[in-house]
């Protein structure tokens, strides 16, 4: 019977927007509606009871939405920590052109960062993909290069399988809005960049690889307890000698 009425309403948002008909406020821009449905047929039958309702509105449980009358756009997206969504991470995501917070933490998600989050999503803050150990593949240097997200202040990979080398060469002024990045538990190898701490932001790597040696800056960031490094293969950098 279940499964019958999911077939259903499956049947009835299809039905919905190609007619295009208009429903009652909340309703998100119909770019984000067409994600929402998404998302729908992929997870609903393990999300919430409250995705049954079509089409897709801003009253799902995990989605807020920003705006006024048709300009109504989703600005966060939660899975609310529900380890029985599984699958890979989805790609749709980047079709959220306004939202500002993304958190699958505690999700059974699996797999690489798509690809395609490399475009959109240019107003996000927020985002969240901590204890996800199924993630993985190789740290997305495009978090950091200011062009995919230059509004981002929060990122957190932490307790994931992503690997790989920080970028060492990331200007100052592409990740000046960056105020925390914790790499806690991941198996992210390579040295510390110094931008980092030029930022002054707060910054966990402990239980990682990284190896080499921590440019001093960092230690202005060790007295605010800003900077976490233990179990990692990191030191302080020693000061030239005066007798060479």
């Amino acid at each position: 019977m279940f499964a019958h009425m999911m077939r259903v309403a499956a049947v009835l948002v299809t039905i919905f927007l190609l007619a295009g008909l208009s429903v009652a406020e909340p309703v998100a821009e119909a770019i984000d509606v067409k994600v929402l449905t998404s998302l729908y047929q992929k997870y609903n039958a393990v999300v919430s009871k409250d995705w049954w309702w079509m089409p897709p509105d801003c009253r799902w449980y995990g989605v807020e939405c920003n705006g006024k009358d048709a300009r109504t756009y989703v600005s966060k997206f939660s899975f609310g920590g529900n380890w029985k969504i599984k699958g890979p991470i989805p790609y749709e995501i980047m079709f959220f052109y306004k939202i500002w917070a993304l958190d699958f933490a505690g999700t059974s998600l699996a797999g690489p960062i798509p690809e395609q989050w490399a475009s959109g999503m240019q107003n996000l803050n927020y985002l969240r993909l901590n204890g996800l150990t199924t993630i993985n593949g190789t740290f997305p240097t495009f978090f950091l290069n200011g062009t995919a997200y230059p509004q981002l202040k929060e990122l957190t990979l932490s307790d994931t399988s992503i690997s790989g080398e920080l970028p060492l060469a990331v200007p100052y002024e592409t990740i000046a809005p960056l105020e925390r990045i914790s790499l806690r538990g991941t198996r992210i190898t390579g040295s510390m960049p110094d931008v980092f701490c030029r930022l002054n932001i707060g910054i966990d790597v402990s239980n990682t690889d990284l190896s080499g040696c921590i440019p001093d800056c960092y230690q202005q960031l060790v007295s605010q307890n800003k900077f976490t490094f233990s179990n990692t293969k990191l030191t302080w950098c020693l000061p030239p000698s005066p007798f060479k």
